[in-house]
């Protein structure tokens, strides 16, 4: 069942960000056009969706662009530092890289639950739109009050429903 859960998880992540390295002619915008009106009613947000990240409710995905135009997603646990800001204890890695670089990340935040009896009751979550936060007044601010000097810290800038 786990292996199902990763599978799932690491195929819906690949969706957000595309599968190819190159876009063809022209590329969807997977982020915004993926299944909003199916999964809308179990779709976190809020208070609901920063203490399912606090509780370790679901998985964290972080999709971001390699230099080479590939995709790059690795599963990681999440912090919540403030109402708009989660942080990450990343050593240096391509993921970090990339936030450095191009300043943006997709993380898709999932919790499945095998028992639900609905499918919208099994699949919830959300999808967040994050900028890498530059400001070092916010930093100084959200590592005082995280004690997470080291983190790499994610603003969010929108978040959408599971797809």
């Amino acid at each position: 069942m786990k292996i199902l859960r990763f599978a799932s998880v690491l195929i819906g992540s690949c969706l957000l960000v595309g599968c190819a390295g190159k876009p063809a002619v022209s590329t969807p915008d997977a982020v915004s056009s993926a299944s909003q009106v199916f999964y809308q009613s179990s779709s976190l947000t809020g208070d609901e969706l920063l203490e399912a990240i606090r509780q370790a409710d679901g998985s964290c995905t972080i999709a971001t662009v390699n230099a080479d135009g590939s995709p790059n997603l690795i599963v990681s646990v999440a912090g919540v530092a403030d109402d708009d800001h989660l942080v990450f204890g990343w050593a240096d890695n391509a993921t970090k890289a990339n936030l450095l670089r191009d300043k943006q990340a997709i993380i898709a935040y999932y919790i499945y639950d095998k028992d639900g009896a609905e499918k919208n009751n099994r699949h919830r979550g959300a999808r967040l739109v994050c900028q890498l936060e530059e400001d070092e007044a916010v930093l100084q601010k959200l590592e005082e009050s995280s004690g997470a000097s080291q983190g790499t810290f994610l603003r969010i800038v929108e978040t959408l429903p599971i797809g």
